[in-house]
């Protein structure tokens, strides 16, 4: 597997790098197949790890908690990329975690924390999760309870809150 793997990494930088020779800057498709280029390198991404572990967190049976901490163990993959996963699987139930969303949050006066960052400690990840559950509990009041947000879809209020968070200081 890693031979294979190391054979595929060669073949995409040389293809990668024929492919920009000649450019004189980056498009998007070029800077985000370096980007996933350069993640491959450095969590050594397993394939058939990824399909076991989300096909174990899309398990309807498990508690949010629970998928989190699957999705968790997977290389590089922490609570924003978590949060992702769940909400493109499930667009209903689950939102993306993001730093602007939070700073919009908290100038609601929700009491969001700052996203974890080191989830090989057993108290990071707890806290990670934790953060989680009080993000989705506040989209949920702002859903339920706001009139700017009444009855709209989790990914129309991140966008709304993205937008504001985007323009507050710290």
């Amino acid at each position: 597997m890693v031979k294979k793997n190391l054979e595929h990494l060669k073949k995409e930088f040389d293809e990668v790098s024929k492919d920009i020779k000649d450019k004189n800057c980056l498009d998007l498709k070029d800077f985000l197949r370096i980007f996933n280029y350069k993640a491959n390198v450095e969590f050594e991404i397993d394939k058939r790890e990824i399909c076991r572990v989300t096909k174990e967190a899309f398990d309807e049976k498990r508690s949010l908690p629970e998928k989190l901490e699957l999705l968790f163990s997977l290389k590089g993959v922490g609570l924003p990329m978590a949060s992702a996963i769940l909400a493109m699987k499930y667009p209903e139930k689950y939102a993306i975690v993001d730093r602007n969303v939070i700073k919009a949050l908290r100038s609601r006066r929700y009491n969001i924390k700052s996203i974890p960052t080191n989830l090989q400690d057993n108290n990071e990840r707890k806290r990670a999760i934790g953060l989680y559950e009080e993000y989705m509990k506040a989209l949920k009041v702002l859903q339920g309870q706001d009139c700017e947000f009444k009855e709209k879809t989790f990914r129309e209020i991140e966008i709304k809150l993205f937008e504001e968070g985007r323009t507050k200081n710290g």
